[in-house]
């Protein structure tokens, strides 16, 4: 079995001269839209030119050039040095400068190590011995106290004396007292270790007596 293709198709003589025709009409119209642009545009330029040409001209009047007067520059003035006066200061204070650096530079004293102290009025017997009293009274009732914790019962008395050497130097410490008790005595010799004395003058020997006085209840 054989497959057969479509016909082709005949053109005929009227067809191909229709068909030119058709081309030759479209080329002639394009070739009047191309003729017709040209002449409004050669239309456009003509007019401006006439406009152009009928425009006046407006002429500006020329400006005369005024000759400026020359200035001539001043003569210089002849240089002079400065004077001492004149100076600044800067190149005085370099000198001043140069020579502190030049001189010779004492060395640092060395600081004492003894202490500076104060001079203090002389202290009159009586008033050191109030004021040795005074510091003391409590730590000896202190040291009675204690012996009255081991027994309600004990009285007495104390004096204590004191050997002072100038200026502030405690020598010796004697402790007397009635209550026959070595605690007690040792107690109070160990409160007139800590004393602070004044600057004295001169050696000095003085006895101050307590008052031991039991709490009352």
């Amino acid at each position: 079995m054989s497959h057969e293709g479509p016909s082709p198709k005949h053109i005929t003589l009227d067809e191909i001269e229709s068909l030119g025709a058709v081309q030759t009409r479209a080329r002639a119209r394009g070739l009047v839209a191309v003729l017709t642009g040209a002449a409004s545009a050669l239309a456009l330029i003509g007019a401006f030119l006439l406009l152009s040409r009928d425009r006046p001209t407006v002429s500006l009047p020329a400006r005369s050039v005024e000759a400026q007067p020359t200035i001539e520059p001043a003569p210089a003035a002849e240089t002079q040095r400065p004077s001492a006066a004149m100076r600044p200061p800067g190149k005085r204070r370099s000198k001043d400068l140069v020579a502190a650096l030049a001189a010779p530079v004492e060395p640092p004293r060395p600081a004492s190590s003894t202490p500076v102290r104060r001079s203090e009025p002389p202290v009159s017997l009586q008033e050191l011995a109030r004021s040795v009293a005074a510091q003391k009274t409590g730590a000896v009732q202190l040291c009675f106290e204690r012996e009255l914790k081991r027994d309600p019962r004990v009285r007495g008395s104390a004096t204590v004396t004191l050997e002072l050497r100038a200026p502030r130097q405690l020598e010796r410490v004697d402790v007397h007292d009635t209550l026959g008790r070595k605690t007690f005595t040792s107690c109070v010799a160990q409160a007139m270790r800590t004393i602070d004395l004044p600057s004295l003058t001169e050696d000095v020997s003085m006895q101050i007596p307590f008052a031991l006085k039991a709490p009352e209840l």
